[in-house]
């Protein structure tokens, strides 16, 4: 019959298996934003005891079944006394090396540590308590247990509880929209992103702080419908969208925070790239005239409001320049032009003419003066009733000019305004100049043949 020889040592450890780890909390609780921001100690005061000295061969080992955003590692205290001393594979007490590290511990796996024959239940003990913990998850489970286990010694439980942390919302794009004029175009996670690990999209809610002036923000599920708040849920799912007036209008704004019901972001503004389009013409008025023999009359306006006449003439032109050639009859009649002024002022008498009509010292005119300002005269060029723009124009500018010769209240009447402004004409606009004529005027006309 053959024998087999069992060691001293090795018969130790099978019949006096006396070593335990004592004093081992059962339950650590920390908070998410410690264990995410840096590892942490589990338990600093453990204890392992009992008769075995020889720890040669042993491992120690230390497993989660918390997964993989689990991280064990060991706390490198230092070579001193009684303190432990990690480089990244040996690990040492009071820098002697006790054991090597065959599996480190990261992403969920085990951290074991494998003894060689200077490690003892001191070093040992001290090693338990430089183990450290951390998580790497914004949206971590509640609890998840770690068993620290030496060999056949001992293997005691641990449980690892995190109380979450509510980090809020986040505005994570504000890139705004662009569409085209009356336009309706729905806003995605491209325009306007927005994140909250904490809760469900139909737990956060983007409330609208100020709202828009030229549309109205909808749900495509209630179309017409103005709303002042939707859900993340709503803006993910593609519902939520902006629809333009149709205004003459090149941009709008709303302000917005978003709030998970605990904590609301400041507000931010989302700005809106309104693109105009050209409207077609329409045919507004087509009633049709009558007229004497041989009597002339002009047909046709441009886009200008009722207000400033019954009688329109009107060129337009863009250059250092412009001339407007007609004639003016008695009647209540308006003029536009539109043109740009010359890149510094007039030194000419009287100044730069913009357009002028009629003859032998009679008609109509209007030009830049010496100062740069805007005059208009009507009748005869001995007394001609003049009236002047309140200021100088801008050197190289397009503007737009309506004058009205209102004989009916014996007035004339001035508006101007520079190109980026020609929104300008609206019904009932005061004029920037007038002149109350205290005489009939008489202009030139045109003569009846019967």
């Amino acid at each position: 019959m053959r024998k087999k020889t069992i060691k001293i040592q090795e018969l130790e450890k099978r019949l006096m298996l006396d070593a335990s780890l004592g004093d081992l909390a059962t339950t650590v609780v920390f908070a998410e934003e410690t264990v995410n921001a840096a590892p942490v100690i589990l338990d600093s005061d453990a204890s392992v005891t009992g008769s075995t000295t020889n720890f040669d061969g042993e491992s120690l080992t230390i497993s989660t079944d918390g997964g993989a955003d689990d991280q064990i590692s060991i706390n490198d205290e230092g070579t001193g006394a009684g303190q432990i001393g990690f480089d990244g594979t040996n690990v040492s007490y009071e820098g002697t090396v006790i054991g090597t590290v065959s599996s480190d511990g990261t992403n969920g796996a085990d951290l074991i540590i494998d003894f060689d024959a200077d490690a003892s239940k001191q070093s040992i003990e001290r090693l338990i308590e430089n183990i450290n913990y951390a998580h790497t998850s914004d949206d971590p489970a509640t609890s998840r247990t770690l068993t620290f286990a030496l060999g056949v010694y001992f293997s005691e439980n641990m449980d690892v509880v995190i109380v979450a942390y509510n980090e809020g919302p986040s505005v994570d794009t504000n890139a705004g929209l662009t569409l085209n004029e009356g336009a309706t175009k729905t806003i995605t996670s491209t325009e306007l992103g927005i994140s909250d690990l904490d809760h469900d999209d139909t737990e956060v809610t983007i409330s609208i702080t100020d709202d828009v002036d030229n549309g109205r923000i909808e749900l495509s599920t209630n179309a017409g419908v103005a709303i002042t708040s939707f859900t993340l849920d709503d803006l993910n799912n593609g519902l939520v969208r902006y629809v333009h007036d149709d205004s003459q209008t090149t941009s709008d704004q709303f302000t917005f925070n978003v709030t998970d019901g605990d904590i609301t972001t400041p507000d931010e503004n989302f700005d809106i790239t309104v693109t105009a389009v050209d409207d077609p013409l329409t045919l507004d008025t087509n009633t049709g005239t009558t007229l004497s023999l041989g009597e002339e009359i002009g047909i046709g306006a441009q886009e200008i409001p009722a207000r400033f006449g019954t009688q329109v003439h009107s060129i337009s032109g863009v250059g250092q320049h412009a001339r407007m050639d007609g004639y003016i009859n008695n009647q209540n009649t308006q003029l536009s032009l539109v043109f740009t002024t010359p890149s510094s002022t007039p030194n000419s008498v009287p100044g730069q003419v913009l357009f002028e009509t009629g003859g032998s010292g009679r008609g109509i005119g209007l030009y830049l003066n010496n100062q740069g300002e805007l005059t208009f005269y009507a009748g005869n060029a001995q007394s001609s009733p003049l009236i002047t723009s309140p200021a100088a124009l801008n050197a190289n500018a397009q503007y737009a000019v309506v004058v009205e010769i209102d004989n009916t209240n014996n007035e004339l009447r001035l508006h101007y305004a520079e190109a980026s402004d020609f929104d300008w004409f609206s019904y009932g606009r005061s004029a920037e100049a007038s002149l109350k004529i205290s005489h009939r005027q008489v202009f030139p006309v045109v003569t009846e043949q019967v």
